[in-house]
């Protein structure tokens, strides 16, 4: 029998070797690169929604105070407002406290009269 003059060296060349390490520290190297963009994507995202979030809550805010601090006086010739206006003036004290946007000054006397007439409860 005829041996090949040229003898294969057993097991992986040198050539397969360096194509499989430069494989593997690729996938790591893109790994990490996408979790790097996804934390830095969704930390991003989140701020932007966070402080978007903030104006729209400043913004409901000013309006719940707007409607809380209402005058309920009836204006004559009416003897007296009515229980969805009362009940207006009332849900907006207690939407501005649940959204904690800070104190409101006292209710007034009228409508503190007209929510014991039509049996509602002020809060705080």
């Amino acid at each position: 029998m005829i041996e090949s003059a040229v003898q294969r060296p057993k097991g992986p060349t040198r050539g397969a070797v360096v194509l499989f390490i430069i494989a593997v520290v690729s996938t790591i190297v893109l790994v990490a690169a996408g979790t790097a963009f996804a934390i830095y994507n969704a930390t991003h995202h989140t701020d932007v929604v966070t402080g978007q979030q903030q104006k729209e809550l400043h913004a409901s805010c000013s309006f719940w105070r707007e409607l809380g601090t209402a005058p309920v006086s009836p204006v004559p010739p009416v003897k007296r407002p009515s229980k969805l206006g009362i009940s207006i003036v009332v849900g907006s004290r207690y939407a501005y406290l649940g959204q904690e946007c800070g104190k409101l000054p006292p209710p007034s006397p009228d409508l503190e009269k007209w929510a014991a007439y039509y049996n509602l409860s002020l809060p705080g």
